[in-house]
């Protein structure tokens, strides 16, 4: 050992510059390469909130960014962006902003989580005509949203949404109660996906003047989607949602209900098949008109062949053209409106798309009415771009209708309408006679205790519960 160890030593004898050199060898400070990671972080969530604020006009045609300023820091950076609708530039007109101020805290350590950044948001509104200063006054120095977000390195960026519970006096006695929202939004990166949760107690809007008093209840939904493009708001995917209640109630002295629909659950899915759209939708509630109980509320849509690029580039071309700032001769604006939107429309009807009411159905006093109709066109072709639009769709277009309601029905209307007239008393034998002449020319068809129909439109013909239309009047 000793030997080793004098060996050990007597290598460095006479070698001091050799010692000196290892001993100047440079040290990095502690935490440099952590302010290095914040550094890359800060320039990061910068670039990604540039990029998403840059996507709005495209996505949102109707929001315009009036300002926006970004100012960063080393661990921490600060945001504000100012959107509205409408023109800046003309006078006379106040128009309502949203401003929205986000603190960034870079990661890696974003706080106390690990993150690329986080971001707190808050949101409020400001300036617009003098209903809008008012609700700004209420609300003081408090957001009526406020957003959290936290942004991972490589993968999605989650968001809880939270506007509190307050209650607004909206002037003249009258008063909103809003009752909170919450819910949670998760995007991916690229923003081109999107998954959410929103919940809300709903609200209730009471008006003395009139003596009217709305409540929306409880509110929910959930779903989510991908971008058909990677610019643009048209989106696939699946919504589900459903509300507790829609109620409206007028009177001086003791509250009646005018109208009410109660457990309505909605859905829609809509999906892509290569360039083309489709999708349905559907709705069931129960309610009330009056004192008319409507047990069940039914109502089913569908969309096919909707030529997803086309149809964005119709939207983008039609609310530009509408809300462009600045233009001198609206009417002019107007017409070359028209012309690019015939090009579109024309594009979107050589792939035949059709939109339907399934089925709309009401019940009611253990009786059912229902209601149905298609729109579409078929065999347009590129000669049928050169008519007129109106009169392509002479030749070119197609609608069918059916529906089928209980006489009951149109009795009690007849009666409640007649009732209201001065000096009319209602005749319950009216409607019966009314029909009995309709179906005597193949207007109607009566069903026991029902009358139906149907029509269709193809080709530039028109007919009536299977008869050409115009026949049922020579008889």
């Amino acid at each position: 050992m000793r030997g080793f160890v004098r060996a050990s030593g007597a290598s460095n004898v006479g070698k001091p510059h050799e010692q000196s050199s290892r001993c100047r060898c440079r040290r990095r400070p502690p935490g440099a390469g952590y302010v290095g990671a914040t550094a890359w972080s800060g320039q990061q969530i910068e670039a990604r909130y540039r990029e998403q604020l840059d996507r709005v006009p495209a996505k949102m045609p109707l929001i315009r960014i009036f300002e926006q300023k970004y100012d960063r820091g080393l661990f921490v950076s600060t945001s504000t962006a100012t959107l509205g609708f409408g023109c800046p530039a003309e006078a006379g007109k106040p128009l309502p902003v949203v401003t929205i101020t986000s603190t960034i805290r870079h990661g890696p350590i974003a706080g106390a989580t690990l993150a690329l950044a986080v971001v707190d948001s808050k949101v409020r509104i400001a300036g617009g005509d003098a209903d809008v200063q008012q609700l700004t006054a209420a609300l003081g120095p408090d957001a009526p949203l406020t957003v959290h977000t936290v942004a991972s390195f490589a993968g999605p960026v989650r968001s809880t949404l939270t506007s509190p519970a307050i209650k607004l006096p909206l002037g003249k006695g009258a008063e909103l109660d809003w009752r909170g929202l919450g819910g949670d939004v998760e995007s991916s990166r690229d923003g081109q996906s999107v998954s959410y949760r929103v919940k809300s107690g709903g609200l209730t809007l009471t008006d003395p003047a009139s003596h009217t008093t709305v409540r929306i209840g409880e509110l929910a939904f959930q779903g989510e989607g991908r971008a058909i493009t990677p610019v643009g708001a048209l989106m696939a995917g699946q919504l589900q949602g459903t509300l507790e209640a829609i109620e409206i109630s007028a009177c001086a002295v003791g509250a009646q209900t005018v109208m009410a629909i109660n457990g309505l659950a909605f859905s829609t899915s809509t999906a892509i098949d290569g360039e083309l759209l489709k999708g349905t939708s559907s709705m069931i509630a129960k309610g009330s008109f009056g004192d008319v109980k409507l047990d069940k509320i039914e109502m089913k849509m569908s969309m096919k062949r909707l030529h997803a690029p086309t149809y964005q580039h119709l939207m983008e071309t039609t609310t530009q053209e509408l809300y462009r700032c600045g233009a001198a001769d609206k009417a002019a604006s107007l017409m070359a409106m028209r012309e690019k939107m015939q090009g579109d429309l024309v594009a979107l009807l050589r792939h035949a798309p059709e939109m339907s009411i399934d089925r709309i159905a009401v019940d009611s006093g253990g009786m059912t009415g229902e209601l149905s109709y298609t729109v579409g066109s078929e065999g347009v072709t590129d000669a049928d771009a050169a008519q007129p639009l109106p009169a392509m769709l002479m030749t070119r277009a197609y609608l069918r209708g059916a529906f089928r309601v209980p006489v009951a029905w149109l009795r009690k209307l007849s009666q409640a309408t007649a009732a209201k007239l001065p000096g009319r008393a209602p005749d319950p034998s009216t409607v019966d006679v009314m029909l009995d002449q309709a179906q005597a020319q193949s207007y109607v068809v009566r069903d026991g205790d029902y009358v139906k129909g149907e029509a269709s439109y193809a080709k530039g013909a028109l007919s009536v519960n299977g008869k050409p239309f115009g026949s049922q009047a020579r008889r």
